[in-house]
């Protein structure tokens, strides 16, 4: 809205109430997600920002916000309550200072920490877990006396169901950390 060039003040609009009435929620069938929707999946939640500072793939990826020193910000991720036994992920680690920590958990327990990427671009990660219902979680973390944004992307989450296959080998090497079901 704009003014008049000759009426001093604030344009006479006011806008308030806006309702989204029956919009249903569209299902993941792919169970890919990669945020080029441009809001944040129901399978989402957490304080994360999603916007186009560093997309792995498309336009959009998310990632943590402007924290205060010593702080946390969480990215958690249900793949919308279905069944999955294998979780992919992208994520960028650039030039992270001592105190910018990612840590990411599976089901609450945490499963590995990440920092600087690889050539500071992106790198999957592909975790196998029983096959289940799971919840995910990343937490990014700053330094103790920093203020900043942990330098953190994620991009391309995918839940897929992968068919068990039986192991021919016997050898169990516990590198999924979890127990197998031999």
């Amino acid at each position: 809205a704009t003014t008049a060039a000759t009426v001093p003040g604030q344009p006479p609009y006011w806008i308030d109430d806006i309702a989204c009435v029956n919009v249903p929620v569209a299902a993941n069938a792919t169970g890919a997600f990669g945020f080029e929707e441009g809001f944040v999946p129901p399978e989402v939640t957490g304080g994360f920002v999603i916007d186009n500072s560093s997309p792995h793939a498309g336009s959009l990826s998310t990632h943590p916000p402007l924290l205060a020193a010593n702080a946390t910000a969480s990215l958690d991720f249900s793949c919308g309550g279905k069944t999955h036994s294998q979780l992919s992920f992208w994520y960028q680690g650039y030039q992270p200072a001592a105190g910018q920590n990612l840590n990411f958990y599976v089901d609450g327990t945490l499963y590995s920490a990440y920092g600087q990427s690889p050539g500071n671009g992106y790198t999957q990660v592909i975790l196998t877990v029983p096959t289940g219902v799971h919840s995910y979680r990343w937490d990014a973390t700053t330094a103790a006396t920093v203020p900043g944004q942990p330098p953190y992307w994620i991009d391309d989450i995918a839940c897929v169901n992968v068919p068990v296959t039986a192991n021919a080998t016997g050898a169990f090497g516990f590198e999924e950390g979890f127990v197998p079901p031999e």
